[in-house]
Order: structure tokens, then sequence, then C-alpha cells
């Protein structure tokens, strides 16, 4: 997810008046969601299975390369943010949307641990139209566009490490 606006590939969907689900680890970006795309739910948490407690590890120097981790490291260049955990089922059932139907969009960005936060959704139970997933996996034969397909969503298009996945249904 990142920022609201910057570098977003979900703020074009926002445009065109739809909302979604925003999941992101970092907690220094939820102002910025509430300010900038009231219409959306971000979630500031770690989607994690059976894990209770992450880290969130801020690189002063280089940003890009912060990440999700569950156990401190001691390095000088990072500061860390003790982050929530929990499941996408979860979350999403504590906002109560998962069976509304004006969530059409899923946007994760686990930090490296996408596909373990995809696989703690009920596919089945929620259906979103769309659902962008980072993939450093550039393949469409990777463990999660295996898993999307197996779920009954098409990789649609890729922009760099995150894969658009639609619903056959989705025009």
């Amino acid at each position: 997810c990142y920022h609201p606006i910057t570098y977003s590939n979900s703020y074009i969907f926002y445009r065109r008046g739809w909302s979604g689900v925003c999941i992101d680890p970092n907690p220094l970006h939820k102002s910025y969601w509430k300010k900038y795309r009231p219409k959306d739910h971000f979630v500031n948490t770690a989607i994690t299975k059976n894990r209770s407690k992450a880290y969130y590890e801020l690189n002063t120097l280089y940003p890009a390369c912060n990440r999700l981790i569950f156990e401190k490291e001691k390095r000088s260049d990072y500061n860390y943010i003790k982050v929530p955990t929990t499941s996408l089922e979860i979350q999403l059932t504590q906002l109560n949307i998962c069976h509304k139907k004006e969530i059409n969009f899923v946007s994760i960005d686990c930090e490296g641990y996408d596909l373990e936060a995809i696989k703690t959704l009920n596919l089945e139970k929620f259906k979103s139209q769309v659902i962008l997933i980072e993939d450093c996996e550039l393949s469409d034969e990777s463990e999660i566009s295996n898993y999307m397909r197996a779920n009954n969503y098409e990789l649609n298009s890729c922009c760099f490490h995150s894969k658009i996945f639609v619903t056959s249904t989705f025009s």
C-alpha cells in the first residue's frame, strides 16, 4: 500500500469511485490514508498466520529497505516499531465488510509475507473483484500466482512487484 497517492497502484481505482481495504504494517502512513483516502479502509497491522508479535523495521537511510520481522535485530541504521498481528479473515470480519458489496479492491503489501497473508483469507467467503498483491517473483507460475489461480482469480497485469488478480466476472 505504502502512501495513499505517491507510488500508489490503487489510487486509480479510488479516483474512479471504488473503495477498498488497504493493509500495511507501516504505522507512519495511517494519517495520510485517513486524510487523502477517507472512503478506503486502511488497516495498520501485520497479517500473519500463527504469529503473536511483529516489528516493522524502518531503515533510516534507505526507506525502500523497510521490512517486517518477527525478532528484533541489532542494527544501528534501523528503528523498530512493534506492530499488531492478525489474520486477514479476522481483520475483515472486525471491520464488518466481508459481505458488503462496496469493497471491490484489496491491496496487500506485507513485506514479503504476502502469500502467508492471502492464505489467512477464505476467498470463497470473501469475494473481491480485484486483489493487488506484492509478489517479488516475476513469473506467472509463482506460489502466489498459483494460489490465486487455484482460487479462481486470473492474473490481469503486473506493475513492478505488484500483481493484479481479477475474478472472471470483472469488467
